[in-house]
């Protein structure tokens, strides 16, 4: 019974030289790959601060203009699904950090 642990262990040691190269490897990669993304996050982070966007601070105001783009979108679908876009148009006005929408109607789009 002795041969067959023996065996096993030996298997196990095989299996550990065989595997230490790919792990070593994986590591490096893992590696690699962190620091890679941490490049892109400072590069990111310096090029928000670079046009003025302070992200701890602006994050609140930037979540609150993306939930508006995505109403004013939904918006959008349901009036072309419901037929209403041939009557109404939203329009986007003001500034990109003061959005403001204004919903005109069309004229002139009825067949008489």
């Amino acid at each position: 019974m002795s041969s067959g642990s023996s065996n096993a262990a030996s298997w196990g040691q095989w299996m550990q030289a065989k595997l230490a190269p790919l792990q070593a490897a994986q590591e490096q990669a893992f590696a690699a790959l962190t620091a890679e993304i941490q490049q892109s996050h400072d590069q990111l982070k310096n090029n928000l601060a670079a046009h003025g966007f302070d992200p701890p601070n602006d994050l609140e105001e930037w979540e609150r203009l993306e939930r508006l783009r995505k109403a004013i979108s939904k918006l959008r679908a349901a009036s072309e699904e419901g037929g209403a876009a041939d009557h109404v148009l939203i329009v986007r006005g003001g500034s990109q950090s003061d959005p403001e929408y204004t919903l005109v109607l069309r004229f002139g789009t009825d067949d008489e």
